[in-house]
């Protein structure tokens, strides 16, 4: 019955936060943990997961840009948690 789901981490910071359409296919996800292929590095980063409707198999993922900081920042916080 939403049209986003927040999934936390043990210690209350973000794991992902996902967004549905009205169709409550996902298409978007917040993720917040390593991504090694876009920071060559181990450490947990803001990212985002671009799905497919109807193709779970489809998402694209990519670092978030200043429209994203913008539209999404208000969630997010710089350690991880949710506001």
């Amino acid at each position: 019955t939403s049209f986003a789901y927040a999934k936390l981490h043990k210690d209350g910071s973000l794991q992902m936060l996902r967004f549905y359409d009205k169709d409550k296919y996902l298409v978007l996800e917040i993720g917040y943990h390593p991504e090694p292929k876009l920071t060559g590095h181990g450490r947990p980063v803001y990212h985002i997961h671009e799905y497919v409707p109807g193709d779970f198999s489809i998402r694209p993922q990519r670092l978030f840009t200043t429209e994203d900081i913008k539209r999404f920042g208000k969630y997010l916080t710089v350690e991880g948690h949710l506001k």
